[in-house]
C-alpha cells in the first residue's frame, strides 16, 4: 500500500513539473517595432548612380528618416538596406525597390504582437562628394609602371613615395630599370580616384610649372621628363595636388 501511494505521489510531481515548464509559446509576443538603420548602399544601387554608402538619419521621436544622395542619383529605383528591431517586419521590405522620386514614402513596421508603427522616409538628391583622393597612377605604354594605394593624408604612400612638405598629397615616384629606353616625353596616363571623389575634376601641369594647368583627360599623353603635378578638385571644392616623378633608377 505504501509503495502504491509513493508511486502516485511521484506521478503527481512529474505531472506538476511538466505543467510548470514553459515553452516559447507561453511568453507574451514582443511589441518591438522600430527601424534601427536605413541606408542606401552602393553595391545594391550602382545602377542608380550611387557610388558610396549613404547613411540615413533617424528621428525616432517623430519616426522620420532622411537620406542624402548625389544630385544625379535615380530616386525612382532605390533599394534601401534596412535593419529592424528583433521579431519585427516592415513593408516595403529590406532591399525592396522603391520609388522616392515623388517625395516621402511611408514604411509600415509590424511587431511580433501585430502592433504597428509608421515611418516617413524622405530621400533628397543634394549630397556633395567631399574627397579628391588619387588612388592609382598608370602609364599604359610602360608595362607594370604604376603607383597604387596612394593616401593623400600619408605622404609616404604610393610606390617609392617620399615625404613632401610642399604638396598637399603624396609624392609619387615611378622608378624604371636603367636603360629601359622608354620615351618619357610621351606617356599615356590613366588615373584612378576613390569612389568618394566621384565628380572631381583633374588638371595637370607639366615641367613642375603650376602656372600652366590644363584639364586632364583619361589616357592623355604626358611629358614626364620633369615633375608632373596633378591638381584634383572635389565636388565640394576641396583641392589636393599630387607630384608625379618618373625616372630611371640611379643604381
Amino acid at each position: 500500500m505504501k509503495k502504491l501511494l509513493f508511486s502516485h505521489v511521484l506521478l503527481l510531481l512529474a505531472a506538476f513539473t511538466v505543467s510548470c515548464r514553459k515553452t516559447i509559446d507561453d511568453y507574451p509576443l514582443a511589441n518591438l517595432r522600430a527601424i534601427s538603420s536605413f541606408d542606401i548602399e552602393y553595391y545594391h544601387n550602382s545602377g542608380s548612380n550611387i557610388f558610396i554608402h549613404h547613411y540615413g538619419v533617424i528621428d525616432e521621436t517623430n519616426r522620420y528618416i532622411t537620406v542624402s544622395v548625389p544630385t544625379d542619383a535615380d530616386l525612382s529605383h532605390l533599394r534601401p538596406s534596412i535593419k529592424l528591431s528583433p521579431w519585427t517586419t516592415c513593408h516595403p521590405g529590406n532591399l525592396d525597390e522603391v520609388d522616392f522620386s515623388n517625395g516621402e514614402v511611408e514604411y509600415e513596421v509590424t511587431a511580433q504582437s501585430g502592433k504597428k508603427a509608421y515611418y516617413r522616409v524622405l530621400i533628397t538628391a543634394d549630397y556633395v562628394y567631399q574627397d579628391a583622393n588619387l588612388l592609382r597612377l598608370f602609364l599604359s605604354d610602360i608595362p607594370l609602371a604604376n603607383a597604387e594605394d596612394i593616401d593623400p593624408d600619408d605622404p609616404t604612400s604610393g610606390r617609392s613615395a617620399t615625404p613632401d612638405s610642399y604638396m598637399d598629397g603624396a609624392l609619387v615616384q615611378l622608378l624604371l630599370e636603367n636603360g629601359s629606353g622608354y620615351d618619357l616625353t610621351r606617356q599615356r596616363t590613366h588615373l584612378d580616384v576613390s569612389a568618394s571623389s566621384h565628380k572631381c575634376s583633374i588638371e595637370v601641369a607639366e615641367f613642375n610649372d603650376e602656372s600652366n594647368y590644363r584639364p586632364f583627360h583619361d589616357l592623355d599623353t604626358i611629358n614626364y621628363s620633369d615633375t608632373v603635378i596633378y591638381r584634383i578638385t572635389a565636388e565640394s571644392g576641396k583641392v589636393i595636388r599630387y607630384r608625379a616623378v618618373v625616372r630611371e633608377k640611379t643604381e
